[in-house]
């Protein structure tokens, strides 16, 4: 079930998700020689050349040693600066990891699935941890590095034994459901699981009305996550304080009729209130610029909705499931930014546009 699980959160929550690029070239395997930087039982690894003076490691090619260490130039003297998408995913022979500050990216599923991977070493100098790239992997602790600004989608989850966590305030960003089903995740004290730079990643509580902590600047995907709802909450109340929402961040919640935004609040992420099927009313604040693709996808029982005039920018079926509803646009057409499905609801009986009133006054 873990795995079907895994499998459907990659397909439905990391497509499209930022990852390292890596062209569809002809991968170069080397010899590592022995320099100061590179240790000196690395016999082949390989690695993806840049072409500008860095390169990315790639593979394990013929490297033997369990403990991995990844030198920071390869042979050709080249600096490594990121470690590739699958590069050493479902290794089963890695036991511990050294990475060298000159990595500044970790990519998709790098070492997602290693079963015996205990130890990783991050150095100062890495800014991004990509989506899945340690999960499942039987890791106890992790020291996140104060250079990092951001971590992915699901980079540790099904971590199980992970219950040490050093998550500095640099940390910006983190993704939905980063650590979900580590020890962390589980046994974290609080109702609200804040971390880094004030970044709510999970609540745990059981009120019917929430109010989202002062502390709280960015929300992740924290009150549903894929076959887990919420059926608690009935009341959200986000203070000005947040500055950031993550895709999903209010997904999932059954239950929720009632959501209060705070006036500074600048856009709505993509599937923000996907499957919140009770939700009957919301109030979208003017300073709004931005409202993401399927924003409000599933909510069954929303029967109206304003669409303030600063809306510059919408994404594609943002009503999708949303039989009944009434969309009162403050502008007098559809602005330039606004993607051409954006009132567009898919069925199997045929797709079907919202109702739309169009320079919308107020009562």
């Amino acid at each position: 079930m873990k795995k079907l699980i895994l499998s459907l959160f990659m397909i439905a929550m990391l497509t499209g998700c930022v990852s390292v690029p890596v062209k569809q070239e002809e991968i170069t395997t080397v010899s590592v020689s022995e320099t100061s930087d590179i240790n000196e039982n690395t016999e082949q690894l390989e690695y993806k050349s840049n072409g500008n003076g860095t390169c990315i490691v790639t593979g394990m090619g013929t490297y033997t040693d369990s403990r991995l260490v990844i030198p920071s130039r390869n042979p050709d003297g080249e600096i490594v600066v990121s470690v590739g998408e699958k590069a050493f995913g479902w290794n089963s022979d890695i036991t511990s990891v050294e990475i060298p500050s000159s990595v500044k990216t970790i990519g998709f599923q790098a070492f997602d699935g290693c079963e015996n991977l205990v130890d990783v070493y991050l150095p100062e100098g890495i800014e991004f941890i990509g989506d899945a790239s340690f999960a499942e992997c039987p890791i106890a602790e992790i020291d996140i590095p104060e250079s990092v600004k951001s971590i992915g989608d699901g980079a540790f989850m099904y971590c199980e034994n992970l219950a040490g966590i050093s998550i500095p305030e640099t940390v910006e960003e983190i993704g939905n459901l980063a650590f979900f089903e580590t020890s962390f995740w589980r046994e974290y004290p609080e109702d609200f699981v804040v971390v880094g730079n004030g970044v709510l990643i999970n609540y745990k509580g059981s009120s019917k009305e929430v109010t989202i902590p002062d502390n709280v600047k960015y929300i992740s995907q924290s009150f549903g996550y894929m076959e887990y709802r919420n059926s608690v909450v009935e009341k959200i109340i986000v203070p000005e304080t947040v500055e950031g929402y993550g895709e999903y961040a209010f997904a999932g919640c059954n239950n929720l009729k009632e959501i209060i935004l705070p006036d500074n609040m600048k856009y709505l992420p993509d599937n923000a209130f996907y499957s919140c099927c009770s939700l009957e009313e919301i109030i979208i604040p003017d300073e709004v610029e931005s409202i993401g693709e399927s924003a409000f996808d599933g909510c069954e029982l929303l029967e109206s909705i304003v669409i303030p005039k600063g809306v510059t920018e919408m994404g594609a079926t943002v009503f999708n499931h949303t039989d009944n509803i009434t969309v009162y646009c403050e502008a007098e057409s559809k602005p330039q930014g606004w993607d051409d499905e954006w009132d567009t609801i898919y069925s199997e009986d045929g797709n079907k546009k919202v109702d739309v009133i169009w320079g919308y006054k107020g009562d």
